[in-house]
């Protein structure tokens, strides 16, 4: 059985999945070049398009550093698109509303 990263968990919780597996089944990340090999492997495949090309040259350490930086990237630049997205669809919303409303009430009042 592998460990994968699911699309909703963070990378810490992915980390501290695999360290706890890793400890039940050492002779399987035996290397450092192993356990960076296995835990890229399990990665979502955003980070794992973002992360694997770096895998021969980093730590295991500066591996999940690299994961996690650009998973909270992406979270951050998401969370700020939406907010623009409420942001944007809450304002046209509300202004069209009242806009087509007043004009009407004002063609109804002598």
């Amino acid at each position: 059985e592998r460990l994968v990263q699911t699309p909703d968990m963070y990378v810490s919780t992915y980390n501290t999945k695999f360290c706890k597996l890793a400890r039940r089944a050492p002779y399987l990340v035996s290397t450092e070049e192993a356990r960076v090999q296995r835990f890229v492997d399990g990665l979502v495949g955003r980070l794992y398009t973002a992360v694997a090309p770096q895998m021969k040259i980093l730590s295991y350490t500066n591996v999940v550093d690299l994961a996690r930086k650009i998973n909270n990237k992406g979270r951050d630049e998401r969370a700020t698109s939406d907010l623009r997205k409420k942001a944007k669809t809450g304002a046209s919303f509300s202004g069209d509303f009242s806009e087509n409303r007043r004009a009407r009430n004002q063609g109804q009042q002598p």
